[in-house]
């Protein structure tokens, strides 16, 4: 796995995933036991107008993309989580795979790409 199919990977597993995943949960309770605060933002988001509705899955999808951008940066080395840390290397069979720090600049490429 390369830099480029990894960070592939992680928009199509991760970023898509998770916007998904979320506006199904909202669409349609899941599970044979769903959490009250989930069966709550799921009446009240069907009770939404329709453009209300894609306004709240905008927002989701700039949530998730901040997180995951901001993942990759970490990965990247540009954001910090510990201050003590000096490098954070992924590795893919023993061979570093963002040696270039542009795991998140491949992702702003993909996901500008994917706006709609």
């Amino acid at each position: 796995m390369d830099s480029s199919s990894f960070v592939e990977g992680v928009y199509v597993a991760v970023y898509e995933g998770a916007i998904d995943d979320v506006v199904t949960l909202l669409s349609d309770s899941p599970g044979r036991a769903p959490s009250p605060r989930i069966i709550a933002l799921s009446e009240w988001y069907r009770a939404l107008e329709a453009s209300d509705a894609k306004h709240v899955e905008e927002v989701i999808r700039l949530s998730v993309d901040l997180a995951v951008f901001g993942f990759l940066a970490v990965l990247d080395g540009v954001r910090a989580v510990d201050n003590d840390a000096t490098e954070l290397t992924l590795l893919a069979d023993g061979e570093p795979m963002n040696e270039f720090g542009d795991f998140h600049d491949r992702f702003r490429s993909l996901a500008d790409g994917d706006e709609t």
